[in-house]
């Protein structure tokens, strides 16, 4: 072909393609192989809205941490759910943000219990707040949705949530809770605050009134009309996960393998994308908040791939994926550790 085209990295399309080679009229030198990870720009001179997410884009996303760096200055994440019953969930999305780099991770959603928030991590702390409650003002990151359920205290809990200044991370319940209730629809798409929505492709058709065979029919067309239609950095999940963003800019990533098709590993990406937008990539700009969203997307699709590769294509429970953050980061990216090169891992 003359062009890459976005629909061989999504989708039924990722599938089916196999091996890609481009090969451009205008340019031999440009021809070539591509597998996993092409050219940043999905069309030359076509569609400069469309990028590839590869290593190399991630490294001029995520900056290494400076060697003065401590828990304050990288990034404080709420994690709210884990409710009902689906305490992992919860736990899951509070791992993902702590391997992600988060300084502080905390979990809220059951304030009766007193207990450990996650005895197998105790770093992670719980936080005493009602459904009611506003959100304090600590938290300028927030993700909800994973395990919240969907009773009139997850309700009101989103609510307060979406009534805040925070950033917000939408997933699981919360889509669902959005998908049924308008007034809360509006609530996003009217905030003055950044949002981020991450649904898989049932979560998706239920936000736009559609089929599932629909969203996946069309994954980068879907992402972007939701995105438009919140407001809100969009994440869609699936084979070559598309990110959009309200402007029609969007990418789709090249990380992941079906190691991930298992329970929990969407609470992770929850919590490294919550992770990454209070801490590295802070900033609550448009620019900063998909980047946070593109650079979350990548990494935990590499932890994926780095999971496949130490344990086998299948079996591999998400928690194991959070634990293999740290690693993708030193082993994927590059970055440099404690006292390399003047910087702080």
């Amino acid at each position: 072909m003359i062009a890459d085209k976005p629909g061989l990295h999504t989708g039924l399309g990722l599938a089916a393609a196999g091996e890609v080679v481009i090969a451009p009229l205008n340019d031999p030198a440009e021809s070539g192989r591509v597998r996993s990870a092409p050219s940043n720009l999905l069309v030359r001179g076509v569609r400069a809205d469309a990028v590839l997410l590869d290593a190399a884009a991630i490294r001029r996303l995520l900056p290494a941490r400076a060697i003065n760096a401590h828990k304050g200055t990288s990034g404080e994440v709420l994690v709210i759910g884990g409710r009902l019953g689906m305490a992992g969930a919860g736990r899951l999305a509070a791992r993902g943000a702590l391997g992600a780099g988060a300084g502080r991770v905390s979990i809220a959603g059951d304030s009766r219990s007193t207990g450990a928030a996650d005895p197998g991590r105790p770093e992670i702390m719980r936080a005493m707040i009602g459904a009611s409650d506003p959100v304090p003002a600590r938290f300028k990151v927030v993700a909800i949705g994973c395990g919240l359920g969907q009773d009139r205290q997850a309700w009101h809990y989103l609510a307060s949530v979406l009534a805040s200044r925070a950033l917000v991370v939408c997933d699981a319940d919360a889509l669902n809770l959005l998908a049924a209730m308008p007034d809360l629809v509006r609530a996003v798409s009217d905030r003055g605050a950044p949002t981020i929505l991450t649904p898989h492709p049932l979560e998706a058709a239920r936000l736009l009134g559609v089929p599932t065979g629909r969203v996946q029919a069309d994954r980068v067309g879907a992402a972007v009309e939701l995105a438009r239609r919140f407001n809100a950095v969009t994440v869609l999940k699936g084979a070559g996960t598309v990110i959009a963003h309200p402007l029609g800019h969007h990418a789709i990533n090249a990380s992941g393998n079906p190691v991930l098709a298992t329970g929990g590993t969407g609470d992770v990406l929850a919590g490294v994308i919550a992770a990454l937008a209070a801490g590295p990539l802070a900033g609550g700009t448009g620019a900063s908040v998909a980047a946070a969203a593109c650079a979350g997307v990548w990494l935990h699709g590499a932890a994926g791939d780095l999971a496949a590769l130490r344990f086998g294509p299948a079996g591999v429970p998400a928690g194991r994926i959070a634990d293999l953050l740290p690693a993708v980061l030193r082993l994927e990216l590059g970055l440099p550790g404690p006292g390399e090169n003047g910087t702080a891992g």
